[in-house]
């Protein structure tokens, strides 16, 4: 019986990648906070003053200005951590591990949410909504990226079906 692969990338994001990732996340949800705070905001003023004092023009206009400093924070922030230099990342049955220069992070394919491919990239997407983007030109071939993506669906499936969230 043959061992499971392990595959090791080597290969540098770009911003663009991370931006396209972003909004990707920002039209399967992540829109729900920026709003979800604007609100919570915007209500805990009236929670506290009662009814009677609600404003109703300052409470509009306190939930958009939150939520729209809380959009802008969401869009700055990978920007803002963005890395570009070398990655390694190694996928096994177990998860996944990546170094860029002195730091490391790793997941268990039990902390994955989802695993996506959009706009030439492999997303491998965590519980907690980040994201660690692979391009397509991580791979040598075409069929060593299908292979990639083949075996960490079963991984991640396999996880899922072992320990249901």
């Amino acid at each position: 019986m043959s061992e499971d692969p392990v595959h090791t990338l080597r290969y540098h994001s770009s911003r663009q990648e991370i931006w396209r990732q972003y909004w990707h996340a920002w039209a399967r949800g992540l829109w729900r906070y920026p709003l979800l705070m604007g609100l919570l905001v915007a209500a805990l003023p009236a929670a506290r003053r009662g009814a009677s004092h609600l404003n109703v023009p300052d409470l509009i206009g306190t939930a958009v200005a939150t939520a729209l400093a809380w959009m802008l924070f969401f869009a700055l922030w990978p920007q803002i951590r963005f890395k570009s230099a070398e990655r390694t990342v190694s996928v096994n049955p177990s998860g996944w591990t990546t170094t860029i220069g002195e730091l490391t992070g790793a997941r268990t394919w039990q902390e994955i949410r989802e695993i996506i491919e959009t706009s030439g990239t492999i997303g491998i997407v965590g519980c907690n909504g980040n994201a660690l983007v692979i391009p397509t030109r991580a791979f040598d071939t075409a069929e060593a990226r299908q292979r990639f993506l083949t075996d960490i669906r079963k991984w991640h499936q396999a996880a899922t079906f072992e320990h249901p969230r």
